[in-house]
């Protein structure tokens, strides 16, 4: 643990030192990229599960819209992963798919600063570390806002703002910025990343909500 809290500190004030080093093979006393953020995504969930339970959020419903009653159904499983997935349990979504999001756009964006995809991946797994564990915040705004804050256009977009801050300032001590095109850059790589995120995790959060009212609906039949 010692390691794991020595790169984080130094994350903190140069990521390049973190992350550089493991990219060329250099020895060091970082913690192992992966390993580190297997650690961080159980810390943030483990922290993250007391406040939601606390935090007492309503169950999703969906009354006044005229639809069948099956479809009324699937939308509220739905809803409800939706949001499990935005609060949580985002760290181990932001892990799985905002690190592969963020370095396909970095891939693109990044190509005459950063070439390859594996020195992007590296990078973004280090910095994650950051952002999932930046999540621990909102478990007071989750205690004080209630059920307003199970309105997707904030669960779903209050996470981006602390993701986004972060790795906005991770990516500016990272690449030391100093003409406007390399803000444009990075910029361009944040928002594209997230938009990549939101996407997958969508398509993800309806198949599962779909499947869950499908095996509940079949239980209830069954007994």
């Amino acid at each position: 643990m010692r390691r794991y809290f020595y790169t984080l500190q130094l994350l903190l004030k140069n990521p390049r030192l973190v992350a550089d080093p493991f990219v060329d093979d250099q020895p060091s006393d970082f913690a192992h990229p992966f390993r580190m953020l297997i650690y961080s995504v159980v810390i943030s969930v483990a922290l993250l599960l007391p406040g939601f339970v606390i935090a007492d959020f309503p169950a999703f419903r969906t009354d006044g819209i005229l639809e069948s009653e099956i479809t009324r159904l699937i939308g509220v499983w739905i809803s409800s992963v939706d949001f499990k997935a935005f609060t949580w349990l985002l760290p181990l979504y932001m892990a799985a798919l905002l690190i592969p999001a963020l370095s396909i756009a970095g891939l693109f964006f990044y190509r005459e600063v950063l070439p390859g995809f594996y020195r992007n991946l590296i990078l973004n797994c280090y910095l994650m570390n950051l952002v999932v564990l930046a999540q621990i915040v909102l478990i007071p705004v989750w205690i004080v806002a209630g059920a307003h804050y199970t309105e997707p256009a904030i669960y779903r977009y209050l996470p981006a703002l602390t993701a986004g801050s972060l790795l906005l300032r991770s990516y500016q001590l990272y690449f030391r910025p100093t003409k406007a095109l390399m803000w444009v850059r990075i910029l361009s790589v944040i928002a594209t990343g997230y938009i990549i995120f939101v996407f997958i995790s969508g398509f993800i959060n309806s198949f599962a909500g779909y499947l869950a009212f499908a095996v509940n609906r079949i239980a209830e039949t069954a007994f």
